[in-house]
């Protein structure tokens, strides 16, 4: 089974609200007072600096285009590409002063792999499992079928989804872990 417009549709969603995480955080940092005006981080701003930030904000804004128009064989890879840069990009910049920047950019992170975990799985086969016979058969990833005793078999198992769940909580649990050493060393994310 190759990539179909929900898929398509799904990943573009994944965009929006990567985006809509990103002008979150700006819209609290300004809202917090923490930002200085013409300034990144501690530094005056120059204007190349702006013209960066404006194509890593862009990056989100293409990719929604990308996953609805490019070539399927393409978009598992650039769908792969983009997410990882901005994964790393966002990685290098923590920790920042703020909680809500650092839980911010940890929900944006664990988005950004699961948007390659997503694409990546678009045309590999699944298993599915038989509860008479206890037997696998593989069938096209996505497409919800029903067993034997009628329950619906989801693409991936539970065991996945609670490892989506695990990782989500741990990268949480670190990000609370780095509130309070900085707050037990006498910093302070206010400043």
């Amino acid at each position: 089974m190759g990539v179909t417009e929900w898929h398509r549709v799904v990943l573009a969603g994944y965009w929006v609200s990567l985006m809509l995480i990103y002008l979150l955080g700006d819209v609290l940092r300004l809202s917090a007072g923490t930002n200085v005006p013409g300034h990144i981080g501690d530094e005056p701003a120059q204007s190349w600096m702006w013209t960066l930030a404006a194509i890593i904000m862009l990056v989100p804004i293409s990719m929604t285009l990308t996953s609805l128009l490019a070539p399927p064989g393409a978009l598992k890879w650039i769908t792969a590409i983009a997410a990882i840069a901005l994964a790393l990009f966002n990685l290098a910049g923590m920790p920042y002063k703020e909680f809500f920047d650092n839980m911010l950019l940890v929900i944006s992170i664990a988005l950004n792999a699961f948007t390659v975990w997503y694409a990546w799985q678009m045309n590999l086969p699944r298993l599915t499992h038989d509860h008479n016979s206890g037997n696998y058969r593989g069938s096209g990833r996505f497409r919800p079928e029903f067993g034997s005793s009628g329950e619906n078999l989801l693409s991936y198992g539970r065991g996945q989804r609670l490892s989506l769940a695990r990782g989500a909580t741990a990268a949480l649990v670190a990000v609370a872990r780095l509130a309070a050493s900085r707050r037990s060393r006498g910093g302070s994310f206010a400043h």
